[in-house]
């Protein structure tokens, strides 16, 4: 199964087999800005209406987080990149799964040996508040454990480094910053775009982050040294 969000205000879960819809999601009251589907098997979306709203596997409504004062933007989990590879990892990267089957048994001791290191599934949303809230998608609290303040700008996208521990944001404000759910505080501010940054990558060792942006330029950023290594020219337009 897959989920959309739409501008029409509602998300809707489908079978990718069967190409059949499943159930209309309809709690937002506008558009539907990102959605996620998480390790532990929840559904959460980010709206223009200021709210995430946590939703089951099967579509049905959780709850509700209002903790941004503006629209929301983006959502990132720190189990992002264990979700997305599956059943892969390195320490089997010639041993193919034989079966569906064995795709989700592995796909599920992947996302558990993650857990063993990261604890928590935790969210992080961006907001046209400038803000970033930082949960515990584990929690039934609806308050964020953390607010992130200091970019001057909208963030358009943030994404947790495949670590699961840091996690960088991109902003109107022509930055990136980096964050991470042991610090309160930014960690670093990433400068050298002219113009609003879109969107942001990390590499699969969480050493590099690669963003792009209306000044038509991708940069690459070392997180070592937590400043640019790259710039590369070349688009005649945003990126």
């Amino acid at each position: 199964r897959f989920v959309s969000s739409s501008k029409d205000n509602t998300l809707k879960m489908w079978d990718a087999f069967s190409g059949k819809m499943i159930t209309t999601m309809a709690r937002h009251s506008a558009s539907v800005t990102k959605v996620v589907w998480s390790g532990s098997d929840l559904v959460v979306s980010s709206s223009q209406d200021r709210t995430i709203i946590i939703w089951d596997s099967n579509g049905n409504y959780l709850r509700k987080l209002q903790s941004h004062a503006h629209w929301v933007n983006c959502l990132s989990l720190n189990s992002y990149h264990t979700l997305r590879s599956g059943a892969f990892s390195y320490k089997e990267i010639n041993n193919k799964p034989e079966s569906f089957n064995d795709y989700k048994i592995r796909s599920k001791n992947n996302f558990e040996d993650f857990l063993k290191i990261a604890k928590k599934e935790y969210l992080v949303s961006g907001s046209d508040d400038n803000t970033l809230m930082l949960f515990d998608l584990g929690s039934s609290v609806e308050k964020a454990i953390k607010r992130m303040t200091g970019h001057t700008g909208p963030i358009n996208q943030v994404q947790f480094s495949p670590n699961g521990v840091l996690f960088v944001s991109a902003s109107f404000d022509k930055t990136l910053r980096i964050w991470s759910v042991m610090n309160d505080g930014c960690m670093g501010v990433l400068r050298g775009h002219v113009a609003d940054v879109y969107v942001l990558a990390f590499s699969r060792d969480s050493k590099w982050v690669v963003s792009g942006s209306k000044d038509s330029t991708i940069q690459v950023w070392s997180m070592k040294m937590k400043k640019r290594a790259f710039q590369l020219p070349g688009h005649a337009d945003e990126v």
